[in-house]
């Protein structure tokens, strides 16, 4: 099918095969046996006002949303998840549970119920950083390039050990 004013192509169909659409002259997309296919740096428009486009410019592919919240949603009830590169895990979100996050497909932090969970070490990576405890932020531990510090502003600070060890103070 050509457009009559100029004689460009607007849909090229072929028997048993692709359809392809352009636009001024410009193949824009194509069907196949699999869906469709669109030309880099082409994007699919969704919504009234194009609130969410979905593209690939030849480098990168974008999901762009304008209007509203992005919301990812698996009502099946089971996992989201990200991945890096196929198989490895970046992040899960469990269905009414925790969020996983993952480093080289190594689960390294993890929330419940109750609070968070991590495996492996944690840096503080910057001089004079804390880290805070309690609902007043009033323990806190931290270094300050020189010296190690707890500061605990409320109450008495307590080293407890069981009864049969015994707690060491060196210098």
């Amino acid at each position: 099918i050509q457009a009559t004013s100029n004689g460009e192509n607007a849909i090229n169909i072929v028997p048993n095969g692709t359809v392809e659409l352009f636009y001024d002259g410009v193949k824009q997309c194509e069907t196949n046996s699999g869906g469709m296919n669109w030309a880099d740096g082409k994007r699919a428009y969704f919504g009234n006002s194009s609130d969410l486009q979905i593209y690939h410019d030849g480098t990168d592919t974008f999901v762009q949303n304008t209007t509203g919240d992005l919301l990812i949603r698996n009502s099946a009830g089971n996992e989201i998840k990200i991945q890096a590169v196929s198989g490895e895990q970046s992040i899960i979100a469990n269905a009414s549970g925790s969020v996983d996050i993952y480093h080289n497909n190594s689960k390294k932090f993890e929330t419940y119920t109750y609070g968070v969970k991590t495996t492996g070490h944690v840096w503080l990576s910057r001089d004079d950083d804390k880290a805070y405890f309690g609902a007043g932020s009033d323990l806190s531990i931290y270094h300050d390039g020189t010296d190690s510090f707890i500061d605990n502003d409320t109450g008495n600070l307590n080293l407890v050990c069981d009864s049969a060890q015994a707690i060491n103070l060196r210098h």
